[in-house]
This record gives structure tokens, sequence and C-alpha cells, in this order.
């Protein structure tokens, strides 16, 4: 996941001028990423334990569809977004969580003890606009 600098000088919603950042193909990512002015980072750099388990680097190497496991987690708040298939043996998100902040770590931990491996998907992302 990524986060984009907001568009706006005050702060009040310019969804206008967020969405036209918004990067519609994987060469779109890799030009906000370059250049003098980066403009993408790592999703809420602040909260390196819960997102700086992402291998961000090694995704931009990695080509459309490849699958790159995550070695190991830096941190027990670590909670990547995912797509997962549903199956009954899929643990529950906690919907009293929602809006907490944390909401997708009790899941996110709960998958990784239940066996689950989370993978990088090259060319592959999501940005989040709040």
């Amino acid at each position: 996941a990524f986060q984009i600098n907001r568009q706006c000088r005050e702060y009040k919603d310019c969804k206008s001028e967020n969405m036209e950042k918004m990067p519609h193909q994987f060469q779109d990512v890799e030009a906000l990423r370059k250049g003098d002015h980066q403009e993408i980072f790592m999703f809420d750099p602040t909260n390196y334990g819960g997102h700086g388990s992402t291998l961000y680097d090694n995704w931009f190497e990695m080509g459309s569809g490849d699958l790159l496991d995550l070695p190991c987690y830096k941190s027990n708040r670590y909670e990547p977004y995912v797509a997962v298939r549903y199956c009954d043996d899929l643990p529950p998100y906690q919907e009293q969580f929602s809006g907490y902040g944390k909401n997708k770590v009790s899941q996110a931990m709960h998958m990784r003890r239940s066996g689950y491996v989370y993978s990088l998907v090259g060319q592959a992302w999501l940005v989040h606009y709040p």
C-alpha cells in the first residue's frame, strides 16, 4: 500500500486534485516514486511496525503477477493489506476493531499463526485515500 502527498495546501478535502495523482498503471507508480520530488511513500511511514515488513524496493523490481513471499516480519503489529479467497478456515476479521486504527492486526497475526504466508504480487498495488 502506498500513500500520496495531499495536493491541497490548506486542510480540506480536495478530492479532484488528489484523484488526478492516483496511479492507474504501474508506470504511474514508478513515476511518482522517482525524481527530485518523490510523491508516493510507504503507507503511513510513521507506523514502521505496521508496514515496515513489506519489501517495497523488491516489489518495484518484480514482474507483473510474480509472487515474493515475505521471509520475516519485523513487528507483531504488521498489518498488510491483503486479498484472500474466502474459505471456512480463514480466521475471521474482528469487526469490533473497525475504526480503531489497527483493525487488521488481529487478523494478520491470527493468519500468520495459522500458517498463512504473505506474498507480494508484482505490479499489484493500492493507494489509500482516507
